[in-house]
């Protein structure tokens, strides 16, 4: 089986997690303090249609399981910092098969309560229940909430959009040329 990454036919989300997501979490092994980063799950061409949340997975089933994972993971791992949340975001993003994702998660119960809840209709409940965008009809990318908003111009370099926030450009990170 193939990864997610390599069947999508738009690889908008492999491409963002790939080249400016996992770099940037390799270089900022913690967040600033006052930034918060937040990763809502959605599959690729997600749509609202009379209010209603409809996860299209235009890429397959494993592209939903995977986010149900991602969904899942959001609401157990929640004593991990923002920068351990989407380190595990980004390794189930690229995963063959759900079995294989599995290995991305933690340990223990924590890994345990994931896993059971995205094999349940509870993973399907807050797959769906992700807050979809106000004003957006479909989605084609990831969905990247900074310091409570979403901006465009992240997706295309993350870590120079980070440094240029009050929140985090002092950050001893974003200093270093």
């Amino acid at each position: 089986m193939q990864k997610v990454c390599n069947v999508w036919t738009r690889s908008d989300h492999c491409k963002f997690f790939r080249t400016q997501l996992v770099p940037f979490l390799k270089a900022f092994p913690s967040i600033p303090k006052d930034l918060n980063i937040t990763y809502h799950p959605f599959s690729y061409g997600s749509k609202r249609i009379n209010g209603s949340i409809v996860a299209d997975c235009a890429n397959g089933a494993l592209e939903c399981e995977l986010c149900k994972l991602q969904s899942c993971s959001k609401k157990y791992f929640q004593n991990a910092n923002s920068t351990a949340l989407l380190s595990l975001a980004s390794c189930l993003q690229d995963q063959r098969s759900v079995d294989n994702a599995k290995n991305c998660l933690p340990n223990g119960k924590t890994g345990d309560l994931i896993a059971d809840c995205a094999s349940s209709i509870e993973g399907d409940t807050l797959f769906l229940a992700e807050p979809f965008p106000p004003g957006v009809d479909s989605i084609s990318l990831p969905w990247i909430v900074i310091n409570g908003e979403h901006v465009a111009e992240a997706y295309y370099n993350f870590r120079k959009f980070i440094c240029q926030l009050e929140s985090a450009k002092r950050d001893k990170r974003c200093l270093r040329k």
